[in-house]
C-alpha cells in the first residue's frame, strides 16, 4: 500500500491511496468476498450526505456574513441592505439554502432505503442541487462583499473555497446528473 498526499484549494488535505498486492485474511473481510462494491457505494452515499450537510452549513454562514455586511455597508448615506435589489438577492440566497437543506434531509432520510435506486436518486439529487446552489451563493456573497471577499483575512473566501471543493468531491454536477438520470431510468423499467 502507498499513498500520495496533496493540499486542496481550501487548505484541507487529500490523498491517493494505492493498494497493490494486498492480502486480506478471511476473518478480516467485510461483507462477502467479491461483493464489496455495494458496501463501497453505500459508504460513499453516506459520505455524500455528510458533504451535503457541510455545504448547507457553509452556505448558511456565507448568507449570515453577507446579511451582516449589507446591513452595515453604507452607500448614498444608508445601508445597502435597504435597496430592494439587494433584498431580493438575499431572499433568493435564503431560498437556495432552504432548497439545499430540504434535498439534504431527503438524502439522509433515504440513506437506509432498501431500494438502492431510491437512495441513489435522493443522494445524487441532493449533491447536484447543493453543488449548484453552493456555487451560486458563493458568487452572490463575493459580488455583494466586493473584492474584500476573496482576501485571506475574511472568512467569506474560505467558505467559497470549501464549497468549490465539496462540489468536486465524489462526483461533480455532470456526474451526478448522469447518476440521477440512470436511477430514474431504472425506476421506470
Amino acid at each position: 500500500m502507498s499513498f500520495k498526499s496533496y493540499p486542496n484549494m481550501d487548505g484541507h488535505w487529500s490523498a491517493d491511496v494505492i493498494f497493490d498486492d494486498v492480502t486480506v485474511e478471511q476473518n478480516a473481510v467485510i461483507g462477502q468476498v467479491d461483493n464489496g462494491y455495494s458496501l463501497l457505494e453505500f459508504a460513499i452515499d453516506v459520505g455524500l450526505a455528510g458533504l451535503c450537510a457541510e455545504a448547507v452549513g457553509a452556505m448558511t454562514k456565507l448568507f449570515e456574513f453577507t446579511l451582516e455586511y449589507v446591513c452595515t455597508r453604507k452607500q448614498f448615506g444608508q445601508p445597502i441592505g435597504r435597496f430592494q435589489a439587494i433584498q431580493h438577492r438575499c431572499t433568493e440566497m435564503l431560498a437556495a439554502i432552504e432548497q439545499s437543506r430540504s434535498a439534504t434531509l431527503m438524502a439522509t432520510a433515504n440513506i437506509n432505503a432498501s431500494d438502492i435506486c431510491e437512495r441513489r436518486r435522493a443522494v445524487s439529487a441532493a449533491k447536484l442541487l447543493v453543488s449548484r446552489n453552493g456555487r451560486w451563493i458563493s458568487e452572490q456573497a463575493v459580488q455583494l462583499h466586493g473584492a474584500v471577499a476573496m482576501t485571506e483575512e475574511l472568512a467569506v473566501g474560505r467558505y467559497v473555497k470549501r464549497l468549490n471543493c465539496i462540489a468536486a468531491t465524489w462526483g461533480d454536477t455532470d456526474q451526478h446528473t448522469e447518476l440521477l438520470g440512470l436511477a430514474l431510468q431504472e425506476n421506470t423499467h
